[in-house]
């Protein structure tokens, strides 16, 4: 695991960050610590307003709203780099 993980910092940081905003390199590495880092799976489900309440501060001090984690999700699923679930 450990050289799959080399592997998968090297591919992110060379391929995947230049395309990214900081808001969605920000978002990918808090979904990448609660997936595969947390428990090696390749999945996570959490809730948006989850997200929101524990990504992270912006610039300004302030958590991220509803509003702003799903823009920021959106924009990585058009990107291809997540796919958002739907409700079960």
């Amino acid at each position: 695991m450990e050289e799959d993980v080399k592997i998968m910092i090297e591919q992110f940081v060379d391929y995947l960050l230049p395309e990214l905003t900081p808001h969605e390199t920000s978002l990918y590495l808090y979904l990448l610590r609660n997936s595969l880092v947390r428990n090696g799976s390749v999945e996570v489900r959490v809730g948006k307003r989850t997200i929101a309440a524990g990504y992270g501060k912006g610039s300004r001090g302030e958590k991220t709203n509803y509003a702003h984690a799903s823009k920021i999700l959106k924009g990585l699923e058009q990107k291809g780099c997540i796919k958002v679930g739907g409700r079960s």
